[in-house]
């Protein structure tokens, strides 16, 4: 659940940077766990806005980690993770497309 979490919390910034605004996670889809992160791995997390609707963003979610002993760095996740902008109600609000 720990590295789900933080996924989410990546996917999260770069949507609330993307959308101008708050965004709350509404779906979390094609979700893999390729390998385990081990005690001493060295994680990152890239994320790739993969849509923009009228008030949704998805991203592809991808955890990497640079372990003792491997050459390149090597894929443990990744997870297209949906986001919803809202306003200060909690409703749904629009993303503006031209950005």
């Amino acid at each position: 659940g720990w590295i789900l979490s933080k996924m989410d919390l990546a996917g999260g910034i770069v949507a609330f940077k993307r959308a101008g605004g708050p965004v709350v996670t509404a779906g979390i889809s094609d979700m893999d766990f390729i390998q385990p992160v081990l005690f001493g791995d060295i994680a990152s997390l890239y994320v790739h806005i993969e849509k923009v609707g009228r008030t949704s963003i998805t991203t592809l979610v991808e955890l990497e980690v640079e372990r003792q002993g491997e050459r390149e760095p090597l894929q443990m996740a990744r997870g297209r993770f949906t986001y919803v902008a809202i306003d200060q109600q909690a409703r749904p609000r629009p993303v503006d497309l031209a950005v």
